[in-house]
């Protein structure tokens, strides 16, 4: 392996800055040369009994995690715009990788500026660079399957695009399988076999601008080693230098794998957790189609279930009992405590999301119109598992189930979830026309309601999410965890209640 480098020093480590294409990045991670070390980094995959990153290669299931999935979508669309000469979109930006201290067949062979059979023009450029800054060719010879580079930040966006090639190949095998089928079948109509002749060749044609697009795509990358000796000899760093490559880019890197703006975008490592869980298929109904992310409120047309902010402030609660997961970003305990009770967290909103999604998200493939409609009926009888406060409740119940269970994801103590659903969660059974005070579900409007000018609307405080959350746990029959001393009031998530 050799790579041109510009070597200088990024506070007391050498690094070294570069280039791969990602045919290269995929060639490395195929043979390993390139890879993540578990004991370091967080696997792409999610839950309590998550596969290694090297697991999910070697299986190939790591191009149908959701994450990857997400990625080679918008690696597509990349691909088709620049089709249509567009170059807008697709800023993959820089990975960081690191040298292990266990890899000892590293070495850089320095351009020297004073050599008289320099050409003038190279001679200028290596003056130019200064006193600590120097080319390099950066060599080693691996062993099989020995890792040379570690990724620090960047495996989301180097699998993915492992991923895409992965399913450009299956994509037109599938085809060819199809097509072959199809011929060798004496039922098959002549039109069947036509579409699928062009199914492959626009498959084919597919791939090709895939295989051209890795070929001609580079990512630049930022390598980090402890030191270079004298004669060239690459030091690599350390285990604990790594973890702290991982929290610090977590922390400090604006992902520039994502394509959508995601709002909320900070230092925190419950933000940068939720992220994860909105990519599960399980919850679905976090998925950016149905919540609001360029808004407060949600207006009574609206076809999004909950506004970002009382997305993060629910998840927030059931991570720290604090709906604020801002204030202490920077603070290394919080990620190691968000590092601990992930598992438990990501398996209760799984739980949460396996009661609550029929209701708020009976099918993911309705209509506009439809869902509208739907979702007006709900609010119409004033369903309070479509409030701000129900879902502050639920973040809130997550941590008193979590410190019962000792944030074990196993826990029994999951399993009480299943008597919420003996609820009745309409606050007006009888919908908009009915005025009358005693037919309201007391129990709610006890807890979430005050009087308005045309009955009982929805209360967005602070007193209200207490209320909801107390009814939660009696139902459980669980002894709530006391609140935080400060708690921001919940943002309205209506128009209704903004008013």
């Amino acid at each position: 392996m050799q790579i041109a480098t510009l070597v200088t020093e990024q506070a007391g480590k050498t690094i070294l800055i570069g280039a791969m294409s990602a045919q290269e990045v995929i060639t490395h991670l195929s043979n390993q040369v390139m890879a993540v070390n578990s004991e370091a980094q967080r696997s792409l995959a999610r839950g309590g009994e998550r596969e290694s990153t090297k697991e999910l290669l070697e299986s190939d299931k790591v191009h149908k995690l959701p994450r990857t999935r997400e990625f080679r979508m918008f690696l597509q669309r990349v691909v088709d715009q620049l089709r249509q000469g567009k170059n807008e979109q697709g800023f993959l930006g820089a990975i960081q990788i690191i040298v292990p201290e266990k890899f000892k067949g590293a070495r850089l062979r320095r351009a020297e500026a004073g050599s008289a059979q320099l050409p003038a023009n190279l001679a200028l450029v290596l003056s130019a660079l200064g006193r600590n800054r120097q080319l390099a060719t950066f060599e080693a010879e691996p062993m099989l399957e020995e890792a040379v580079f570690h990724i620090g930040d960047g495996q989301g966006r180097a699998f993915s695009l492992y991923s895409l090639r992965k399913w450009v190949i299956e994509e037109c095998t599938n085809c060819r399988g199809k097509l072959k089928r199809l011929q060798a079948s004496d039922d098959t109509d002549t039109q069947e076999i036509e579409k699928a002749k062009v199914d492959l060749a626009e498959m084919e044609a597919l791939r090709e601008r895939v295989n051209a697009f890795l070929s001609q795509t580079h990512l630049p990358f930022v390598a980090y080693v402890s030191k270079v000796l004298e004669d060239g000899t690459v030091v690599g760093l350390s285990v604990d230098a790594e973890k702290r490559l991982y929290i610090e880019g977590n922390a400090l890197n604006s992902k520039a794998s994502q394509e959508e703006i995601i709002k909320y975008e900070s230092n925190s490592p419950v933000v940068l957790a939720l992220r994860e869980e909105r990519f599960e298929e399980e919850n679905v109904w976090m998925h950016q189609e149905f919540i609001e992310e360029d808004s407060k409120t949600i207006g009574k047309n609206s076809t999004k279930l909950f506004t970002l902010s009382s997305l993060v402030q629910a998840y927030s609660f059931s991570m720290t009992n604090d709906n604020d997961p801002i204030t202490h970003s920077f603070d290394e305990h919080v990620f190691e405590l968000v590092a601990q009770r992930n598992p438990f967290v990501s398996a209760y909103w799984k739980r949460v999301s396996g009661l609550f999604t029929p209701v708020w998200v009976p099918d993911a493939h309705q209509k506009t119109a439809e869902r509208r409609q739907y979702l007006q009926k709900r609010r119409a009888e004033q369903n309070v598992t479509f409030q701000a406060v129900f879902l502050l409740a639920l973040g809130r119940l997550g941590f008193t189930l979590g410190v019962k269970a000792g944030w074990d994801p196993n826990s029994p103590e999951l399993d009480k979830l299943k008597k919420l659903m003996s609820l009745d969660f309409r606050a007006k059974p009888g919908g908009p026309d009915d005025t009358n005070d005693a037919d309201y579900n007391q129990t709610w409007r006890n807890a979430m309601m005050k009087a308005g000018k045309q009955g009982w609307v929805f209360n967005n405080s602070n007193d209200t999410v207490d209320n909801t959350f107390d009814v939660l746990c009696k139902q459980l029959g669980v002894t709530p965890q006391k609140a935080p001393k400060t708690v921001p009031t919940p943002t309205p998530e209506t128009d209704e209640e903004a008013a």
